[in-house]
Parts: C-alpha cells; structure tokens; sequence
C-alpha cells in the first residue's frame, strides 16, 4: 500500500498543471520525497514539549475529528516537496528581496498547488477506505478559541456549523499557526503578522500605563488633520462588547464652533439649579476672567457617536477613547476627557447635537480633548493604596 501511495503523490506532484510554471517552463517543485512512520512514534508526543501543550499527536487530532473512540493506530505520511533549482538559482543571486520566480512559488505554489495537492492525497485515500487529516487546521486551536461557538472539526479541517452566530472577531484566522484558515467576515488577506511587532517588557508596560496623564494646558498649535485621524484609527481597533463595535467620530478642530460649545454648556450648567450649583466656580472663572474650564483651551476635540437605540454604545465609546488616549503621548499628543463638556453633550435633545451636525438617531456618546501639551510631567504619581482580595469560599 506504501508504495502504491508513493506512486500516487509522485504522479500528481509531476503531472498536475497547478505545479507548472509558465514562465520558466519547468516545476514549482520537484519530485517529493516521501517517508511514512507510524502515528504511534513517540517522537510525536514529544513534540508537545518542544512547541507547546496545544500541539496534537496524530491520535489526538483524529479523535478530534473523528471521536475520542475513532482512534485505533494509524500511519503520518511525510511529505518535502523540493522547491525547483531555476526557481532556487533566481533567488541566489537577490540581496535585499527574494526574486520575482520565489514570490510566484510562494503566491501560486504554496496558495494553489499544495492546497490541492493535500485535497488530491486525502480524497485519494479516501477512495481506498482510509479516514484522513489533513495538515491544514488539524490542531484545533481555531475551535477552541472561538467565542460564539461557531467551528466544529471534520474531516477536511475546522468548518463552520453555525456561521450565522459568527462575530466576525477574526479569533480563529489570527490564532491559526498555519494560516490554514481564512474567514470571509475577517480576512486573511486583511490581517497583519503579529510577529513583526515589538513587545513591551513588563517594566516598559508599567511606565507606559503608569506615566500618562490628563492634560488640561495646551498649546494653541493645531493638531495636523493626519495626526488627528490617526488617533481616531486606533481607537476603532478598540475590542467591543460581542465585537459590535458600531462607534464613529466627530473630529472638531474649528476654534469657532469650539468656542461656541463652550457658551453652550455654560448655559446649559447656569439653567439647572443642581448642575449650576455643582460647577459654580466652572460658571464664575468663564463669566467674569473667561477662563475655559470646559474644553481646557484645546485646539481639537474628538467625540464618539453611536445610534441612539445601541445599548452598548456608551461602553465600547469608553473602550475606544480609552486606546486613543493611550496612543495620543505617541504623536507628540496630550489629552483629557472633557467630562464637563459631556454633562451636557450625552444628555437627551442637547444643543450640542445641532451644532455639531449629529445625525439624525445618532447619540453623542464620549469626548476627549485634544492639543500639543503645555507643559511635561518629570514624575509618576501614585495613588491610593490597592485594595484587592481573593475570593475564599468558607463563610
């Protein structure tokens, strides 16, 4: 049966149209080299301590997809496809980026050709009475990562049993090891390598969280439009309740209107006898020396909307303004969230929506102040001693 098999992936490997490259008239890749080794070897369990506990022997990725009691031996055939020597000749001669023939292997060979390869070899295998896995999602990780439950194993790999549940949160494309796994909701074309981005330390993620401040002296240099929408980018990576994500942005950066939202919710405060009271001393320092103790002097605020009816719309605002104002000192920024100006700004029928042009069933639902910070902070504060428990079951 070995050698029939054997026959069987070299006939597909040199014949097949999907491993011929037109442009230089040969293989994407050479003759394979095939070995077989039982699925028992216990170099296969000690896989599990070199990459990692969710790492699957093959008996435990059958049983996944099959069920814990499907597994009675099996054999893992090895398959290295040897990539052609023109193709590897091309790259030879490259310094700073692989050649044109690599990045076609590596576009329609790997993409194309070894998918199907894989589909040959399984439905191959199939016809002579062998159940099969597959290299592509055979782990699992992907079904178990997936908050609304959607994925199940089969056995072509993960499949989607309940897409109408999905979330669209791109969990399983992001985790997979082998990018076996695309999403058409998240894309895998559409998302980045993880890899490539620098981690923190411990020590750096404590100074970064711990040295940010509310900054309420600003410059009056205008914030560059790029500057602005960048922070507004970030913000909308935000993670949201159930990924509902449903927050836009008003960036004002007009010193009139600005101007004018302030006297607005001065007037706002000095009609209610409560709020008028509260911020009295707000109301004062703006009516008798113009100080602005709503909007600080900024040069641009940025606010959230949501429709009026998402009930959500006010948590997943605070979830996106707060990754804007942890990214803001990043640009060069400072900011502080304009609480005053929002007393008045989430309230129901607020003057603010007609001036700001909110449309129609939308809501205000958040706002921060923007600038160039006057001054910079040489310390890290404390603060109140931690409070913290953990939970003990006896009564």
């Amino acid at each position: 049966m070995k050698e029939l098999i054997a026959a069987a992936i070299k006939k597909y490997v040199l014949e097949s149209k999907e491993n011929w490259f037109p442009e230089i008239n040969d293989h994407y890749y050479d003759e394979p080299i095939i070995k077989f080794a039982s699925a028992d070897d216990p170099l296969f369990a000690e896989y599990k301590t070199i990459i990692g506990k969710d790492h699957l022997t093959p008996g435990e990725a059958f049983a996944m997809a099959f069920g814990q009691d499907s597994y009675h031996g099996g054999t893992v055939i090895s398959i290295v496809l040897p990539i052609s020597e023109l193709i590897r000749k091309s790259n030879r001669s490259q310094q700073d980026y692989g050649s044109r023939e690599w990045a076609l292997l590596c576009s329609f060979g790997d993409e194309i050709f070894i998918k199907g390869f894989v589909h040959y070899l399984e439905n191959f295998l199939s016809q002579k009475g062998h159940r099969t896995i597959g290299p592509y999602g055979a782990c699992g990780i992907c079904i178990k990562e997936c908050p609304a439950l959607v994925l199940r194993m089969s056995q072509q790999g993960p499949e989607a049993v309940k897409s109408h549940a999905c979330i669209a949160c791109g969990h399983c494309v992001a985790v997979c090891p082998t990018e076996a796994l695309d999403n058409i909701k998240t894309p895998l074309a559409h998302q980045l390598d993880a890899k490539g981005f620098p981690k923190l330390t411990a020590e750096e993620a404590e100074g970064f969280l711990r040295s940010r401040r509310s900054i309420r002296s600003y410059k009056q240099t205008a914030v560059p439009r790029g500057k602005l929408l960048k922070l507004v980018d970030i913000a909308h990576f935000a993670p949201t309740a159930s990924n509902q994500q449903g927050v836009s942005y008003v960036i004002i950066d007009d010193k009139k209107a600005l101007a004018e939202a302030i006297e607005i919710v001065i007037q706002w405060l000095e009609k209610d006898d409560c709020l008028g009271t509260r911020f009295a001393g707000y109301i004062q320092a703006y009516r008798e020396t113009g100080i602005d103790a709503v909007l600080r002097g900024a040069p641009s605020l940025i606010l959230t909307t949501t429709a009026k009816d998402f009930l959500r719309g006010r948590e997943n605002s605070i979830f996106s303004l707060a990754y804007l104002e942890l990214y803001v000192p990043a640009l060069g920024l400072g900011s502080c969230w304009a609480g005053v100006f929002e007393v008045c700004a989430l309230s129901e029928n607020s003057p603010l929506l007609e001036l700001f042009n909110i449309p129609e069933g939308k809501k205000i639902t958040g706002a921060v102040m923007v600038g160039y910070p006057e001054y910079s902070y040489n310390k890290i504060v404390d603060r109140d001693p931690l409070d913290a428990t953990f939970y003990k079951g006896e009564r």
